[in-house]
């Protein structure tokens, strides 16, 4: 029975060596797929947000997104504004979420003075692209707005 032990033993101390291996690898597979699928959440959520510049001042902006929201027939749900900055929040005849976020920032070209920079999500991820092109459109021809888009 010694003999059989001996001979047993390392065999079975391999096999489990063999199993824990085998386990740990396969929580490492799932583990990669996990953070690759992270990732392209991530991805996706980045490059959700679709953003515009216009040489126009905050104040001027800040009005343009408030009259063409309400030219689109979309509800002002929630503002937030401080000094250079505010959110606007809204949504669609459907009730996706619509984030509109503007930012006064300097002009690289002095001349232009400040320029005011929109940003717009659409839902988590963004899926109304064609809706935000149509917003930058509509604020950019306000009646005696001179905000050209860049």
């Amino acid at each position: 029975m010694d003999k059989v032990r001996r001979i047993l033993r390392p065999r079975l101390a391999i096999g489990l060596l063999l199993w824990a291996l085998a386990v740990g690898q396969g929580g490492c597979l799932w583990v990669a797929a996990g953070a690759a699928a992270g990732g392209a959440a991530g991805y996706a959520y980045y490059q959700g947000k679709s953003c515009q510049s216009f040489t126009a001042n905050f104040e001027d902006t800040w009005a343009a997104t408030h009259t063409a929201l309400s030219e689109l027939g979309m509800p002002i749900l929630k503002e937030e504004r401080h000094q250079g900055s505010g959110v606007i929040k809204s949504q669609t005849s459907d009730a996706d979420r619509i984030r509109i976020a503007l930012d006064a920032i300097p002009s690289r070209i002095p001349a232009e003075g400040m320029l005011t920079r929109i940003c717009i999500r659409i839902g988590t991820f963004g899926g109304g692209r064609s809706f935000s092109a149509r917003y930058a459109r509509s604020a950019a021809t306000r009646p005696g707005d001179s905000a050209n888009g860049e």
